[in-house]
């Protein structure tokens, strides 16, 4: 008896969680520092003035922001030690699973986002002939 309620209560919290997923993806969660991040990237306007040296600095200005700095979740000790606490002391300790899953979405919008500039970047490249020789 007691497991058909768990049964149900878990498959009660995946469906409220399937219909919060939308909601939290548009919500900007906090860096509480716990791995090295690069700061934000800055708003530029004023491409097209930019130089073909201009853009390839500004192309490998922009490449660190498309590395994932956080470990995988198998090497990450945090989760281990979430895993250890929420099975021998308290279910409070998979909380920090929780908060993983909400970095690594923050992480991986960083990434694309980084990404995106640099290929408009390069698209703009090609369009002032910057590969081309002209010698």
């Amino acid at each position: 008896m007691k497991i058909k309620g768990l049964i149900s209560n878990v498959g009660f919290g995946a469906i409220l969680l399937i219909l919060l997923c939308e909601p939290v993806s548009a919500v900007d969660f906090p860096n509480f520092g716990l791995y090295r991040s690069p700061k934000p990237l800055p708003k530029t306007s004023g491409d097209m003035a930019l130089t073909c040296a201009a853009l390839d600095r500004e192309i490998t200005r922009i490449s660190p922001y498309t590395y994932n700095y956080r470990p995988d979740f198998d090497q990450d000790p945090y989760v281990g030690t979430s895993i250890i606490a929420g099975a021998t002391w308290s279910l409070v300790g998979y909380g920090y699973l929780a908060f993983r899953v909400a970095g690594d979405f923050m992480e991986d919008k960083r990434i694309q986002t980084a990404a995106a500039r640099i290929e408009s970047l390069r698209h703009l490249k090609a369009e002032k002939f910057c590969y081309e020789d002209r010698g």
